[in-house]
């Protein structure tokens, strides 16, 4: 059934859609653990790498597709906005790139890639993201330089035609080379690689399109197309494919299941920001571990993520009862991640022969 169109609405299977999103992404985290120790078990990078054209490109469509619900929709002012996603997005940045560059620099030599005491490495965090800790946040500078350009994504949804071109030239620039013709700054020269998923979901949510894609149907068809679409074409068809099949399911399921990932997924912009420090924690623990403990960590891991991460405040304040809240959201989560558990022990068997240690 297609939803009203209160401002305050909540879309069940996008909040459902979005706490495997964070999965994803934190199991592509994970994986990263294996690479560093030197074990990767094949099955550990296999399975990510399925959902690599799914993965980040849903994290932004459903990040164009809220301001359009939240902002864009309620008519929000730029001053307002721009106001918000400073202290939402600007603040948040420095601070971790900040928390990631000390807590390497004092890991020292137990760190696999050490940082040096230097201001200008320091800065150095703050836009080029490659091989320093700050790595994993280029999404927020991603995300910084799409809010930068909410005054045109408002001008073109008052217009079919402009809304309708606006979508076909992210398109087009998405196939422009500009790697090699924009700076290696501020993650700039990849923004083009990203508008279009970011636009896509503004445009999806504006034409109220996933009412076309609440069937079952449509859920079976659209995983068919993705599998079809990894296997032959690739690129932007795939990704784009991916998110409509994302959508589908996460509706066919929201219905049997609404309140799946509901222990986590309100606070996957937390887990985002800290999973990485759990990665290498859990890199510094898991040096000289058997391959089927280490494998175990590909499943575990997200529990201690979820666990780490949820206990910062979310970032309009703290609350005197915010830890209580986020050490029970933990605890809870724990019998989704012993379920995932269980699903990637019987994969694990029948890829491996054997199962994988039980965990502690």
């Amino acid at each position: 059934m297609p939803p009203s169109n209160h401002p305050s609405e909540r879309l069940e299977w996008l909040s459902l859609m979005r706490g495997l999103s964070i999965v994803l992404v934190v199991m592509f985290h994970v994986q990263l653990v294996d690479m560093a120790t030197g074990e990767n078990h094949s099955l550990c990078t296999t399975l990510p790498t399925i959902f690599t054209p799914i993965r980040m490109p849903f994290f932004i469509f459903t990040s164009g597709g809220l301001l359009y619900l939240s902002r864009i929709r309620r008519e929000w002012t730029t001053q307002a906005l721009y106001a918000d996603k400073l202290r939402r997005i600007a603040i948040p940045f420095v601070f971790f790139v900040t928390f990631y560059y000390l807590f390497k620099l004092l890991a020292g030599a137990w760190a696999k890639t050490p940082v040096p005491l230097s201001l200008s490495y320091y800065a150095e965090c703050f836009y080029r993201f490659t091989g320093h800790p700050s790595a994993h946040l280029w999404f927020l500078a991603t995300l910084l330089m799409l809010m930068a350009l909410y005054p045109l994504f408002v001008a073109v949804c008052r217009n079919h035609t402009a809304s309708v071109a606006m979508l076909l030239f992210s398109v087009g620039i998405y196939h422009a080379d500009l790697e090699n013709v924009l700076p290696d700054v501020f993650y700039i020269n990849h923004l083009h690689r990203y508008l279009v998923y970011f636009y896509f979901g503004i445009f999806f949510f504006r034409y109220r399109l996933y009412c076309f894609t609440d069937s079952p149907l449509v859920a079976v068809a659209a995983v068919a197309v993705y599998a079809a679409s990894y296997c032959v074409v690739g690129g932007l068809a795939t990704s784009i494919a991916g998110i409509v099949m994302c959508v589908a399911v996460g509706q066919s399921v929201a219905r049997r299941q609404p309140g799946l990932f509901g222990s986590f997924r309100d606070y996957i912009y937390q887990i985002y920001l800290m999973s990485m420090f759990s990665r290498h924690l859990s890199s510094w623990c898991c040096g000289n571990v058997s391959s089927t403990t280490s494998a175990f960590f590909w499943s575990s891991m997200p529990s201690i993520s979820l666990q780490v991460s949820i206990c910062p405040p979310s970032w309009r304040g703290w609350h005197s009862d915010s830890l209580t809240a986020s050490c029970a959201c933990a605890w809870a989560s724990r019998r989704e991640w012993r379920s995932v558990y269980h699903l990637y022990s019987s994969a694990y068997q029948l890829y491996n022969g054997d199962a994988p240690e039980q965990p502690l």
